[in-house]
């Protein structure tokens, strides 16, 4: 009988300094007791490190309507803007001991945190300098990185995987601007998979549901229009906007990196590209 693979992806179930426990979902078009699924995940691997490279083996746990894997990581590599260190492998769908589909999947190991003492990743402060544009090549992403940029802000539009790609590879954290209501949450609940998706930032026209979510969500704060109501973890605007709006909310500066500005509240600043 043919099969294909519908959908799968990687999720980190349970990390930290001494192992890393994954979990891989896998959408098949038909689950029969012949269907099997191998494959391993290999790394870690950076193009800005050296390392020892060592394969993981995929073991099922359970079956239902997916499969559910497992992955066991010892000492893991994390990932972070300036390493990002990625696993990666082949997945195969085998059904009556035929391969019927082989994909690659690739996951970054991390954590996210936005605390009173500001942002942080995995566990470490994290100062965010970014970029705005509409899109970006791998070669943007190269030179951002190597230029100290980790975030980019771009349109939550449906992208092809290049863009996610290139930002997993070359450390660089990507926040959507959201700016039509059928892109919320939709744009985000997809991007979730990638290491490199930090959330989204709502303008006012798009709605305010918080927690429809994954991610930070952020409200961009116009100059000229009323600002998005709800609760946000952060607040986006420039100068003039973030200077009137209420205190003791996180917020990211829309402009040149701000002088001398080194409170917990302010998250970092992202300019025109």
């Amino acid at each position: 009988m043919s099969n294909r693979i519908l959908d799968a992806y990687v999720a980190t179930h349970r990390a930290d300094p001494a192992d890393a426990e994954l979990r891989v979902i896998v959408r098949a078009e038909c689950i029969t007791p012949t269907t099997e699924i191998k494959g391993r995940l290999t790394g870690p691997r950076s193009p800005y490190a050296s390392t020892v490279e060592i394969a993981y083996p995929y073991r099922e746990l359970a079956r239902s309507d997916h499969i559910l894997l497992r992955v066991l990581i010892p000492e893991p590599s994390w990932w972070a803007p300036k390493t990002p260190l990625l696993y990666d492998g082949p997945l195969e769908l085998w059904q009556d001991g035929e391969l019927r589909e082989r994909i690659q999947l690739r996951h970054g190991i991390r954590t996210v945190q936005l605390t009173p003492a500001g942002l942080r990743v995995n566990g470490k402060p994290c100062r965010l300098k970014g970029v705005c544009a509409e899109s970006f090549t791998e070669d943007d992403a190269r030179r951002w990185h190597d230029g100290g940029v980790n975030l980019v802000l771009v349109p939550a539009r449906d992208e092809g995987m290049d863009l996610w790609k290139s930002a997993d590879r070359f450390g660089l954290f990507v926040l959507g601007r959201v700016e039509q209501p059928h892109q919320w949450p939709r744009w985000a609940l997809a991007s979730q998979r990638f290491p490199s998706f930090l959330g989204c930032v709502l303008t006012a026209t798009a709605p305010a549901d918080r927690a429809a979510g994954p991610g930070l969500v952020g409200a961009e704060l116009p100059t000229d229009d009323a600002p998005p109501q709800g609760r946000f973890d952060f607040l986006l605007g420039d100068a003039t906007a973030l200077a009137a709006a209420p205190s003791g909310v996180p917020r990211l500066l829309l402009g040149a990196e701000p002088a001398g500005d080194d409170s917990h509240a302010m998250l970092g600043w992202v300019q025109q590209a």
